[in-house]
């Protein structure tokens, strides 16, 4: 007699085969020449993917994968059948995703930004512009070497940090550097100071130029009322004489008038040269524009003075709000085995977006020069620098984003150099830095120590 769990277990049997078989026909006849169309993919390596696998645009199922075939030059084609009523955008992307369960599908991905009118695949159309996915275990190999090349540079850092010589050097540098910086903003004090100190006499000066200016305009114009009461007088003469002549031909005048011109010809004869020499000058043009000339060119020539003594003041001004900023880096090459130490000061104009950078780098060697022009790149911590870097041509940058700082630079046009590096603060303003250094030629590991004031 059959048992009940045996019934059971038929049944369950019998359950599954049926799901399995009606999935099947599902996945292999739902997508059919009645409802579908075909379009031809082709790959250099399709991955395992195989018929009846999903198609999707845009997160929608819109077919399956259906018979797959080689071509004589070796590719994989798959023929897709894709649902009537959905339509694929020309220039497309068809890429194979491998889950790490080996699940795969074919997903299509429209193009960004599609011009109208848009255009659409054709059925029976053939797509050659793909492109075969990595396989996961490339992946990991790929990963793996990574690590490899990650765990070979700890290993360098932790070699170099753990020098005693090395750090016993970078002591002894930073010292160095303090001492040189205190030293610097001594000098800029004692600048500051002697702009200050001077600035009483220097105000004396502009105030006495601007008295004697403004006494030399007063004489100008008391010359000019002289002459024109000199003029006024030579009138007047002229006006008397007249009137005389009329009195003297009246008779009944004439003997009271000859006392008193016998007592005027003295008068008259002194008055008369007078009035020659001062016709002289004042019927003289060229006189009269000479003195107005003279006065109007000691007018000019005080007016620059004192246009010269306010630039020369403003000078001063600008000069006691100049920034000055030192920095100092130490550097340690690997593959040379080399030591450099470089150092450079800024100087900040008052209220500018550009500054002035001099400086030495390979201090104790052959001494290079750094001369360089920096403007503002558009963010407060961003600036770009061109001119004389190792006393050769080129352009570099410096960014301050966060607490971390990055610096690169470009320069040598005979034999090209390119430099980038990034710092992690360690002190206020001092960072460890480490960059790749001559990037087109060596390709040299750096770490060193960066003192920003």
């Amino acid at each position: 007699m059959i048992s009940q769990y045996f019934k059971v277990g038929v049944g369950i049997i019998i359950a599954v085969a049926v799901l399995v078989t009606a999935y099947s026909r599902l996945k292999t006849f739902v997508y059919s020449d009645e409802n579908s169309y075909e379009l031809n993919v082709v790959y250099d390596n399709i991955q395992g993917l195989g018929k009846g696998d999903a198609v999707w645009l845009s997160g929608v199922k819109i077919g399956s994968v259906g018979d797959i075939s080689l071509r004589p030059d070796g590719k994989a084609v798959l023929h897709l059948r894709i649902d009537e009523g959905k339509k694929i955008l020309k220039h497309s992307q068809f890429a194979i995703s491998i889950g790490f369960l080996q699940d795969n599908i074919l997903n299509i991905t429209k193009p960004e930004n599609p011009e109208q009118p848009f255009e659409y695949y054709q059925p029976g159309e053939t797509i050659e512009d793909t492109q075969s996915p990595a396989s996961i275990p490339e992946i990991m190999n790929e990963a793996q070497r990574a690590l490899l090349q990650l765990n070979d540079i700890l290993a360098e850092v932790k070699g170099i940090v753990q020098n005693d010589t090395l750090e016993k050097n970078i002591l002894d540098i930073t010292e160095n550097v303090r001492k040189t910086t205190e030293e610097a903003y001594e000098l800029a004090k004692l600048l500051n100071q002697t702009g200050y100190d001077n600035k009483d006499n220097i105000d004396a000066s502009i105030r006495n130029i601007r008295d004697i200016t403004e006494q030399l305009k007063g004489s100008a114009g008391q010359v000019d009322v002289l002459l024109s009461n000199a003029n006024e007088v030579i009138l007047d003469v002229d006006k008397v004489i007249g009137n005389a002549n009329d009195v003297i031909g009246d008779e009944e005048v004439k003997k009271q008038l000859k006392e008193i011109v016998a007592k005027l010809d003295v008068s008259m004869a002194n008055i008369q040269s007078i009035t020659d020499s001062i016709n002289k000058i004042t019927s003289d043009e060229e006189v009269i524009n000479d003195i107005r000339g003279t006065i109007k060119s000691t007018k000019s020539t005080m007016e620059n003075a004192d246009r010269a003594i306010s630039s020369f003041t403003g000078m001063l001004e600008s000069i006691n709000d100049t920034e000055f900023k030192p920095d100092f880096e130490f550097r340690y090459n690997t593959k040379k085995d080399l030591y450099r130490a470089n150092m450079n000061v800024r100087i900040f104009p008052p209220k500018s977006d550009v500054f002035y950078l001099l400086g030495f780098d390979n201090l104790g060697e052959d001494k290079t020069t750094n001369l360089q022009f920096g403007i503002n790149g558009g963010k407060p911590d961003l600036w770009y620098r061109f001119g004389l870097k190792d006393s050769k041509l080129g352009m570099s940058f410096e960014y301050k984003m966060k607490k971390y700082f990055y610096n690169g630079e470009l320069f040598d046009p005979n034999n090209l150099q390119l430099n980038l590096r990034a710092g992690y603060p360690v002190t206020d303003n001092g960072y460890l830095m480490l960059g790749v250094e001559d990037i087109f030629d060596r390709d040299e590991f750096s770490i060193g120590i960066l003192q920003l004031y």
